[in-house]
């Protein structure tokens, strides 16, 4: 067996840490995600590990270190828990359980949309976990199917805090970067402005709608007229009574993905509340509109994917990370 010291050594079998490499999983925009087993414990574990291309960046390495730190303040029920940091050779890595089960993306994949009684038992599940990382200080800022993994009891469990900020903390040094995921974002984390538990509830909308029709809440071509539908287009009304969606979820889903955060529910107290009483919700009771896209403009180019994190850089450039 022997020690891996860069990612070209993490070969099944490969040793990391007290862990032996099984197989690669997945990539994504910060790392590599890799099956291993944990001999001491008879585990099977999952160990993300940064990239090669970041782990000369020390702000790439201090991302990741956050991303490892946020997690582990977390300890929730709905919450991917962490087991371990280190750090050998050229890696750097953290250590999680392995989720047998699925992603509410393969649900989205599945084309068959979620049933009003499935989203009530997924949604609770989410706000659970997003409430609790808001009172300790952290937000989320890529929720999508994606990033909820769904074990093999049927629990709802949130993973992948990689852009996760904690409370007043800037979203990026540079302000004519943005990373995030273009059919989920809300406006005020596209145009880089004041983030909260209101910008989470707004990803949460999108991805609920995304679940329960098995569309995106704005279905567009390019990284340009999404993001533009994120800042300017209204709710679906037609498209969603269209796809099935009840008066109730409507409203629900209305309210959430509102362009202002003021119109949005304002905490996750109130959006249990209207889940608990989703059939028998009515329609959003707008405040004073907020020009949100005034002074800024977002021109991202390239053909949208829309399940990637997106980097726009300088309102020309678009480079996908994942």
């Amino acid at each position: 067996m022997s020690l891996a010291v860069s990612l070209e050594d993490l070969v099944p079998n490969a040793r990391l840490g007290h862990y032996t490499i099984v197989e690669h999983l997945a990539e994504g925009g910060m790392g590599h995600v890799f099956r291993a087993f944990e001999p001491s414990l008879s585990r099977e574990v999952a160990i993300k590990v940064l990239k090669a291309e970041l782990a000369d960046d020390p702000d790439k390495i201090g991302s990741f270190d956050l991303e490892a730190q946020n997690i582990a303040a977390l300890r929730h029920s709905n919450i991917v828990p962490i087991y371990f940091v280190g750090h050998q050779g050229d890696l750097h890595y953290f250590v999680m359980p392995f989720i047998t089960g699925s992603t509410l993306d393969d649900w989205v994949e599945s084309g068959v949309p979620m049933s009003a009684e499935q989203g009530i038992m997924v949604l609770g599940q989410a706000i659970s976990a997003l409430d609790w990382a808001y009172k300790h200080g952290i937000i989320h800022l890529d929720i999508k199917p994606s990033n909820f993994l769904v074990d093999d009891s049927g629990i709802i469990l949130l993973t992948d805090f990689g852009l996760a900020r904690t409370l007043g903390q800037t979203l990026l040094d540079n302000p004519d970067e943005c990373y995030g995921t273009p059919a989920y974002m809300c406006p005020e984390q596209i145009l880089q402005q004041h983030t909260d538990q209101r910008s989470d509830i707004y990803s949460l909308g999108a991805t609920m709608y995304h679940l329960m029709t098995c569309r995106f809440l704005y279905d567009r071509e390019t990284v340009t007229e999404l993001v533009q539908a994120h800042l300017e287009q209204g709710f679906p009304y037609a498209d969603a009574a269209a796809l099935g969606l009840s008066p109730g979820w409507i409203n629900l889903f209305d309210r959430m993905t509102q362009k202002s955060p003021a119109d949005r529910f304002q905490n996750y107290d109130e959006l249990s509340a209207a889940l608990a009483n989703v059939e028998r919700l009515g329609p959003v009771r707008k405040k004073e509109a907020v020009a949100l896209s005034e002074g800024k403009t977002v021109v991202p180019t390239e053909v949208c994917r829309h399940q990637g994190i997106c980097l726009w850089v300088a309102e020309s450039q678009v480079q996908f990370l994942g």
